[in-house]
């Protein structure tokens, strides 16, 4: 199981930081949708127009935490 996203930006490039949160998301979706852990190496971002690809990492446990923060900063300005 894994994924891609093909990122073609018209004005600000993903940064590392930014590949390693999307990949990660992505991580976490698979895992909880199909039940199974996805290889790192099989979910990845690729910044077109800088050339660049992330693997999502193998250690992602702070980066779970800020992405479970924002979402629930999103959902409580939705209330």
């Amino acid at each position: 199981v894994g994924c891609v996203k093909l990122h073609f930006p018209k004005s600000y490039p993903l940064n590392k930081e930014g590949r390693d949160t999307v990949t990660t998301a992505f991580r976490l979706y698979l895992e909880e949708m199909e039940g199974t852990s996805v290889d790192s190496k099989k979910c990845f971002v690729v910044d077109v127009s800088q050339g660049e690809i992330s693997h999502a990492p193998k250690a992602y446990k702070n980066i779970k935490q800020d992405i479970e923060a924002a979402c629930e900063e999103i959902s409580a300005g939705w209330k």
